[in-house]
């Protein structure tokens, strides 16, 4: 026979014999109320983290139906090691990976129960690039390549750059870009790159743009330093190009006769005589 209640119970043994005679005997049973186990009820946030991210476990939903919860003891890594005994922790995780967690709850008198949860830890993209910059029809074009970046547990879904500088922002997207600038200066350019999991990474370099407008040899900045015009090759119409004056013969690019000696610089150069020296030949003539 089976109790379904606690209580004290006298079951009675009665017996008979073939003449009809009884005889009976009676015990006493206690039924104690059976005890149960606690309730193990955990919550996880986020239950998908990333690598150094805090992790919060909770346990406050647990409960006992026939006492009181007396210790939390909770393993992190699946190392069978103790971790923390709060009813709610928090953990961060160095390396990306799966982890079971288990939590094994304890009541007063001395009945345990353990639950256990996954979290899974993604690992960090890792953005990469590099850049080189070259001339086209008067503009400097910068190019910026990330394929060098990784994802160490998955792929790479996005690439999301930004030129900025003061008063100018422009984005672009895609493993390569090529921007066009036609003013020099100084530039932040910003990769941003997401995985498949949803977590981002952003790099950031800072690169001087120099543009050379009219593609004469000389920059922009060093052309409105010596005062020739940009966008022209030939400042002083002498029939060499600025840069090369000003690099290579060390002429006055703004002069079209740099000595005063009545010959262009050009016809000089061509002619063998020196453009910076009205008196070539020191011979009291004028060239």
């Amino acid at each position: 026979h089976a109790y379904s209640e606690a209580g004290t119970y006298n079951p009675e043994l009665i017996v008979v014999d073939d003449d009809g005679a009884t005889n009976s005997s009676m015990a006493t049973v206690t039924i104690e109320e059976q005890n149960q186990p606690p309730e193990a009820d955990l919550d996880v946030d986020p239950a998908t983290a990333e690598v150094d991210q805090s992790v919060t476990f909770d346990a406050t939903g647990a409960s006992d139906p026939d006492g009181e919860i007396t210790e939390y003891r909770w393993d992190f890594d699946g190392d069978g090691r103790v971790d923390a005994k709060g009813r709610t922790e928090r953990h961060s995780y160095s390396t990306g990976g799966d982890y079971q967690v288990r939590a094994d709850i304890e009541v007063e008198n001395g009945t345990d129960t353990s639950i256990t949860i996954d979290v899974y830890v993604n690992e960090l993209p890792e953005p990469a690039f590099s850049i080189t910059q070259s001339r086209d029809d008067g503009n400097t074009v910068v190019q910026a390549d990330a394929s060098a970046s990784v994802d160490p547990d998955g792929k790479i879904t996005s690439y999301r750059w930004e030129f900025s500088t003061s008063g100018f922002k422009s984005t672009h997207t895609g493993e390569k870009v090529r921007k066009e600038i036609s003013n020099p200066d100084r530039y932040k350019l910003t990769l941003r790159t997401e995985d498949d999991d949803g977590a981002t990474s952003t790099l950031i370099k800072n690169i001087s743009v120099q543009v050379d407008e009219d593609g004469d040899g000389l920059l922009t900045k060093t052309e409105r330093e010596i005062g020739t015009d940009p966008t022209v090759a030939d400042t002083d119409g002498d029939g060499l190009d600025d840069g090369s004056e000003y690099q290579l013969h060390e002429t006055d690019p703004t002069q079209a006769d740099t000595d005063n000696d009545g010959l262009d610089d050009f016809l000089e150069i061509n002619g063998q005589t020196n453009a910076t020296n009205p008196d070539t030949d020191d011979d009291g003539l004028e060239d």
